[in-house]
This record gives structure tokens, C-alpha cells and sequence, in this order.
């Protein structure tokens, strides 16, 4: 494979399968139209996203479906900031308003993060990509801490093994 080719395999990478599996829904268009936060046509409902780096999709499309590292870290923040930031919607049964802290709380469970919880993204926020550059077409995920850690441990051997560096494009394989 490829040395721009990100691989994650859910029986080799069993550590960080929750992240691999989040990583997947958010690439296949067939289903992401169900990840959160959703994507919006004007009629108010969810649409497909045009997320990229799948390695699989046809290679004539590959090229102009790559991500692309990053190693600005004030880009890295701003991505995010943009799915961590304060969400305040009225209490329908109670009519007080409720503030949350991130989209994944929001989106999902409140106490995600009493639960050993952390909110993955896709596209990485290691990525000229990422949410804040998306418009929409990202997802988040709470995942286990460990599977987050482990999965961004990989991601950054990868940067380095491949020397992967600032504006390099690549793609991300998922296998079983």
C-alpha cells in the first residue's frame, strides 16, 4: 500500500476500534448522513456529507478527496473549537434554558465524559480538513478515552514514520 495511506484495520487495531468504526460511518456517505452534528438541507433535513479521505472511493475521485496534515496548531484549536463550544437550548418540559458544554453533549449523552468518554472528530483536527474548514460535513463521536488516545498515538506514527508534513495529502484505508 501506498506510503500516503493511513491503514486501520478493526482486528489489527483492536485498541482503537470505536474511533476506526467512527472514522467509517463519517466516510461512507451511504450512513453519514446520521452522524452528528448533522448536515441540513433547506427543508431541515439530514443529508449525505462530502467527507473526505477514503481511500476506497473510485480512483478518478481520489485525488480531489484527500485530506491534507496540518501542523498549525492554531488551526488544529480553531477545528476544535468549532464542535466545542457552549450550546444553549430551552428545556422543552421545563421552558429554562440548558446550556452544553460541547456537540457531544449535546448531541449525545450528557456525562459521556463521567463515563471515561472523549469527543472524536472526523475529519482529524490534524488536517487542513477539519471541522472549522468543513462547512458542516464533519462528525463527532463520544469514543472511549483510550480508544482516542491509542488512535491519535497512531495517527501521529504514521505523520512520522511516513513523514507525512505540513500540506502532504493522504488517505485513510479501513479494513476488517
Amino acid at each position: 500500500m501506498a506510503s500516503n495511506v493511513l491503514p486501520m484495520s478493526r482486528s489489527k487495531n483492536a485498541n482503537f476500534v470505536e474511533a476506526i468504526n467512527h472514522n467509517a460511518n463519517a466516510m461512507n456517505r451511504s450512513v453519514n448522513a446520521t452522524t452528528k452534528p448533522p448536515l441540513l438541507d433547506s427543508a431541515g433535513r439530514p443529508m449525505a456529507k462530502n467527507s473526505p479521505g477514503n481511500w476506497d472511493v473510485d480512483w478518478k475521485k481520489r485525488r480531489a478527496n484527500a485530506l491534507h496534515r496540518s501542523t498549525d496548531t492554531k488551526l488544529a484549536n480553531k477545528h476544535r473549537a468549532t464542535f466545542w463550544k457552549k450550546i444553549t437550548k430551552t428545556d422543552p418540559n421545563t421552558g429554562q434554558p440548558v446550556t452544553y458544554t460541547n456537540c457531544c453533549q449535546y448531541y449525545f449523552d450528557r456525562s459521556y465524559a463521567d463515563k471515561g468518554q472523549e469527543c472524536d472528530e472526523f475529519p482529524f483536527a490534524s488536517t487542513k480538513e477539519g471541522a472549522s474548514n468543513a462547512n458542516g460535513h464533519y462528525s463527532v463521536r463520544p469514543i472511549a478515552h483510550q480508544d482516542n488516545n491509542d488512535h491519535g498515538d497512531y495517527i501521529k506514527a504514521f505523520y512520522r514514520i511516513y513523514r507525512i508534513g505540513n500540506g502532504t495529502r493522504f488517505w485513510i484505508r479501513i479494513t476488517n
